[in-house]
């Protein structure tokens, strides 16, 4: 039982370090397959159990009056709250792991959206050439890879999948910026949403927000601070 407990621990805590943490968040999807799956497995776990310690015993013939058993019922329970415990702080301590390179992403941002805040002081408006000012960043043209999106007359259009598969990116319009990093990757799963860090001209603090996807489109939630 406890090595089944500690296996689903630690598929869970890989799943989050590497960033799949939002596949876990989609309510159907735990409450319908991956819920029940556990319980299963972990009910089916203790009756072999017992039933391997029943055959044991009569094999070695010995009384089941010298036996000590917890009740099957109280170990059902106790093994029920210990996989409830244990998977959610693996969770939760695997989550960490790609916030911090998320934040050390941002770190090094620190620069450009200081260039873009002077460019704006200077010219009154924002570059409309963002590429260029990446380039001219030796640091993040050689450790990261940027996305830009697709210019149009309302401003710019971009899709999550594409924000996913880079390190950072970069949104700027005349009038306004936005830059995105990425925490989690999408989940497989069509109107979910997945954590990313978000910096605007509006909002210029990196700030953690929501970007909820469907096949209709997508959105950012405003940030809470």
């Amino acid at each position: 039982m406890y090595v089944l407990i500690a296996a689903i621990s630690g598929i869970i805590f890989v799943t989050c370090y590497f960033g799949y943490g939002c596949w876990f968040r989609v309510d159907g999807l735990v409450f319908m397959f991956f819920v029940p799956i556990i319980f299963v497995l972990l009910l089916t776990v203790i009756l072999a159990g017992r039933l391997q310690t029943m055959i044991w015993r009569r094999l070695l013939k010995q009384p089941e009056t010298n036996s000590s058993q917890m009740p099957l019922g109280e170990l059902f329970f106790r093994a029920c709250f210990v996989t409830l415990f244990i998977p959610i702080w693996c969770a939760d301590l695997g989550n960490k792991f790609p916030e911090a390179r998320a934040q050390k992403v941002c770190a090094d941002c620190a620069p450009l959206i200081a260039d873009l805040g002077k460019y704006k002081q200077l010219k009154g408006i924002y570059p409309t050439n963002a590429v260029d000012l990446v380039k001219s960043n030796t640091i993040l043209r050689h450790r990261y890879f940027f996305y830009y999106g697709q210019p149009n007359t309302n401003g710019v259009d971009w899709t999550p999948d594409k924000i996913v598969e880079a390190h950072v990116s970069l949104f700027v319009t005349t009038n306004s910026f936005q830059c995105i990093v990425p925490i989690e990757k999408m989940s497989p799963v069509t109107f979910s949403s997945f954590y990313a860090y978000s910096c605007s001209s509006e909002h210029p603090v990196w700030s953690k927000v929501l970007l909820h996807w469907s096949l209709l489109g997508a959105y950012f939630d405003e940030p809470t601070r």
